[in-house]
């Protein structure tokens, strides 16, 4: 269970997950699966969230059907100097009705100066890794795949970013380096609407914009979006670095 170690980490822990593949114990009610909930590390005593090496943990929600409008796989919830490293979520299905969206990955709630490291979310039924609130995130060489909201009233595949850092929210400080977005129905890096700064290096965004595994059109398939915000002025920043 990968929710335990919101109970039991403390700043300085090291927590391996073992690799394999482990199925949902939640009802299919639940919205957060995994809820990492007021983890607090510091700068000097992080916690770390460790694959074990060589192995592959796989959080895997296929035949899973959630009768929750918005589940998330794992959500990180006011945690602060988490590193989370070689961690794979997958497959949790959009609600049948359409009425909401399932997603990965999330960093929000003033969640601050965490690292992921080679992490995944693929096939999901709406974003890959989104981003809320939060300062000095850094997220390296995560890949977001093959995820789709077919079921989406209005828009069908116009929910299911790869990296959605958008909707109001305020991320200062945001660095996301050497990641992929391929094959999400709607677009790779969605930056609309947010305040903050957004760092850019060295990632890869194609075959956006497509239902997954062809290229029959889905939501708006824009690689990098930028975007003002609510108030109508682009302050949020992103700097492209070329190395």
């Amino acid at each position: 269970n990968w929710a335990k170690f919101s109970d039991v980490a403390d700043a300085g822990d090291t927590c391996y997950f073992r690799g394999g593949t482990y199925a949902p114990t939640t009802s299919t009610a639940t919205n957060y699966h995994c809820w990492w909930r007021n983890l607090k590390g510091n700068s000097a005593s992080r916690i770390y969230m460790l694959n074990y090496p060589t192995e592959s943990p796989i959080y895997d929600f296929s035949g899973f059907v959630t009768v929750n409008t918005d589940p998330w796989c794992v959500y990180l919830d006011d945690c602060d100097y988490l590193t989370i490293t070689g961690l794979r979520v997958r497959a949790l299905a959009q609600v049948a009705s359409g009425l909401g969206v399932s997603r990965g990955w999330a960093i929000t709630d003033g969640s601050s100066n965490n690292i992921m490291n080679q992490c995944v979310a693929d096939s999901m039924g709406g974003g890959g890794f989104v981003f809320g609130n939060g300062s000095g995130n850094t997220i390296n060489y995560c890949d977001s795949y093959y995820n789709a909201d077919p079921y989406s009233g209005g828009s069908p595949y116009g929910g299911a970013d790869g990296f959605a850092i958008a909707g109001g929210v305020t991320q200062t400080g945001l660095s996301i380096n050497y990641c992929r977005a391929w094959w999400n129905s709607d677009d790779g890096f969605d930056n609309f609407g947010i305040d903050g700064t957004v760092t850019y290096r060295g990632n890869w965004s194609f075959w956006n914009g497509y239902i997954p595994g062809g290229f029959s059109t889905g939501g708006n398939g824009e690689g990098f979006k930028l975007g003002p915000t609510a108030t109508s002025k682009l302050t949020d920043t992103l700097r492209w670095l070329y190395e």
